[in-house]
């Protein structure tokens, strides 16, 4: 199997009409997984996507998934579905339970123990409440939350909301703020917002010269450990009749999808705790059983030192425990972080248990909503201290130890920065025009000569003469006149 993965993501508009485009762009691009959006299709029709292309599989909820036995659907402009290719699907252990119609989602585990959860993403409309907007983004809140802590969370689709970028620039309504909160409460990205995007800038493009705008996106961790590469906006095609274009990128997975070589296996091994709970013993077992299997051979001693190598590391993989760095976690994860969490999903397992009730007159519902309130809560208030923390320690370095006040600032410039904000005179702005324009404003008033300039100087003077000569005063007109003879 390649070590790559080619992701596409696409608003298809309905995808009787869109099949011609859609299957020309799976066989050219080669893709793995396809996040489909507004399909259109119904329970009673969501077989139709399994003709599309048999070596791919589908994981499709329909416009009617929540009420599926109902006449007459009140909107049938969503649906949402993963097309899974055959190479990749294997590595698929299941489908996410996700209480949504709009969002749906794969759990892969890959070899070398790499686990990607994949979220194919429909977010309402800008007509439609921006109540209900929020809704959803509370709960894409909520699900890279509670998978994040376990692998590596994507989301791809169109979010009918701005991301600004590197690329993208532009003034944010409330529903960028909205999703622009969350993405900088987890570090997130928008890849094609990215300066390594090729293509269109906007994603959307309305009917007859209609507004431009970027509301399709694939969403990663700015920290992701695998490089994403030819990340492209898919120009306007005459097969394309959606007023979107697709977004297609590829994941370079490296030795992801390759058994490592036991002899070079860089595992460590928690020693503490095998010394804690007798592992060793079973370790020096394993290790006699597996050398009694090793051919001797006295031509090749290379080979030779290879396979008794592989035999220590294959019985200290069966037998030893081993330390387990998720490289996900964020720096300040602690204990009581970490409890909350648990009981999040403790309370929202309870949840679910009792069918997903809402209103504030179930208990169940109204224990998990705390619960979660109370993680967010926490976990941004450890994010500013961590934050601070970090502003500290450069403070304090930058004077003392330069070298570390620098490993401090470069490893917070890894980190993909997509806004631009700016406060002055109490006013933000996160837009290169506008900083702009803030600056050009600033410089001119700094620069004008202020109307009350003469009356300060006069004031001064007058106050300096009278604390001189205090058995004279003097009073204003006299020295203004004084002044005006001197002219």
């Amino acid at each position: 199997m390649s070590e790559k993965i080619n992701i596409m993501c696409w608003n298809c508009k309905g995808v009787m009409s869109a099949v011609p485009y859609l299957t020309n762009c799976l066989e050219k691009y080669d893709i793995n997984i396809c996040a489909l959006s507004e399909h259109w299709l119904r329970k009673c029709n969501i077989h139709f996507l399994q003709q599309i292309d048999s070596k791919y599989k589908i994981y499709a909820k329909s416009v009617d998934e929540l009420l599926p036995t109902t006449q007459k659907c009140s909107n049938y402009r969503k649906g949402v579905a993963l097309l899974v290719s055959s190479n990749i699907d294997r590595y698929v252990v299941h489908e996410i339970d996700v209480d949504s119609d709009r969002i749906i989602g794969i759990k892969m585990h890959l070899p070398n123990d790499v686990t990607i959860f994949f979220f194919c993403v429909y977010l309402p409309a800008a007509s439609l409440p921006i109540d209900l907007f929020k809704e959803y983004v509370d709960l894409l809140h909520e699900l890279y939350s509670v998978y994040s802590q376990n692998g590596i969370v994507i989301f791809a689709g169109d979010f009918n909301a701005k991301v600004q970028g590197p690329r993208v620039s532009g003034v944010q309504d409330d529903r960028s703020k909205i999703l622009r909160r969350v993405l900088d409460e987890f570090s997130l990205i928008s890849l094609n917002t990215q300066t390594f995007c090729k293509g269109p800038i906007h994603t959307f493009q309305g009917y007859e010269n209609g507004p431009c705008s970027t509301i399709d996106h694939i969403i990663v961790p700015d920290n992701l450990p695998f490089k994403p590469e030819n990340v492209n906006i898919l120009d306007d095609h005459g097969l394309n009749l959606s007023d979107h274009f697709p977004i297609i990128c590829t994941f370079n997975l490296g030795d992801s999808l390759t058994r490592p070589n036991l002899s070079t296996s860089s595992t460590n091994i928690a020693w503490n705790k095998a010394l804690s709970n007798g592992s060793l013993t079973d370790y020096a077992f394993a290790v006699s059983q597996n050398l009694w299997t090793v051919d001797t051979n006295q031509t090749d001693i290379e080979k030779y030192y290879s396979e008794i190598v592989n035999s220590l590391v294959l019985a200290a993989r069966d037998t030893l425990p081993i330390v387990k760095h998720k490289r996900h976690l964020k720096p300040y994860m602690n204990e009581h972080l970490t409890e909350l969490h648990d009981s999040m999903i403790q309370r929202r397992n309870v949840w679910i248990s009792e069918h997903r009730p809402r209103g504030e007159e179930y208990e169940s519902y109204l224990s998990y909503k705390n619960s979660k309130n109370c993680f967010r809560n926490e976990l941004r208030r450890v994010y500013d201290d961590y934050v601070a923390e970090m502003s500290n320690d450069i403070e304090k370095s930058i004077d003392v130890d330069q070298r570390l006040a620098w490993c401090i600032i470069n490893s917070r410039r890894s980190r993909n920065t997509s806004d631009i904000l700016l406060k002055l005179n109490n006013k933000l702005v996160n837009d290169p025009e506008s900083v702009c324009a803030e600056f050009a404003n600033l410089f001119e008033a700094i620069a004008k000569l202020s109307d009350h300039t003469e009356d300060k100087v006069n004031n001064k003077l007058l106050n300096l003469i009278r604390n001189r000569c205090d058995n004279d005063p003097i009073r204003p007109v006299f020295f203004v006149r004084t002044i005006e003879n001197c002219d």
